[in-house]
């Protein structure tokens, strides 16, 4: 991981970003216990960026690349992770409530104990991720891909999916 920056130094690189048509590259930043939110993070490059603990509330990551990213224990209640990659990202006991994350790339993450209640994940791919503990009541799973994810004691109750959903060999909702 990278050096620290504060989020006056984030909020700046942000606003100098908005004019482009690429996002703000914090590559292997460390972002950690930062107040990001509402921020606007749109296209922005955070591979292997240290976001644990951070306050993301309502930002928009929309086609963000998170790939290897540490979210954990990180707050993303009502943000725009649509169309984000978060492969092999960790988001161990991260809050996504109410998020959306539709079409995004979540194959191999680490979504443990993660709080995805009422989060949107629809044509999400979540193949081979780890959601075992993960609270999935009232997400809407329509055509999101499941296979070979770990669901061991996941909460699906009243979690919404369609035909189209797919589910691990095996498990039945």
């Amino acid at each position: 991981m990278g050096d620290k920056l504060s989020t006056k130094a984030v909020k700046a690189m942000v606003t100098r970003h908005k004019s482009r048509k690429k996002g703000v590259d914090l590559n292997g930043v460390d972002l950690s216990g930062l107040d990001l939110n509402g921020v606007d993070l749109y296209k922005a490059d955070l591979r292997q960026a240290n976001l644990s603990q951070t306050n993301l509330e309502k930002a928009n990551l929309e086609k963000a690349n998170l790939r290897q990213a540490n979210l954990e224990n990180a707050n993303l209640v009502k943000a725009n992770l649509a169309k984000a990659n978060l492969s092999w990202a960790i988001l161990k006991g991260t809050d996504l409530h109410s998020s959306t994350l539709k079409d995004a790339d979540l194959r191999w993450a680490n979504v443990e104990k993660a709080n995805l209640e009422d989060a949107d994940l629809r044509r999400t791919d979540l193949r081979d991720a780890n959601l075992e503990g993960a609270e999935l009541g009232k997400a809407n799973l329509n055509g999101a891909s499941l296979r070979r994810s770990n669901l061991k004691n996941a909460n699906l109750k009243k979690a919404n999916y369609d035909q189209l959903a797919e589910w691990p060999k095996g498990f039945k909702p």
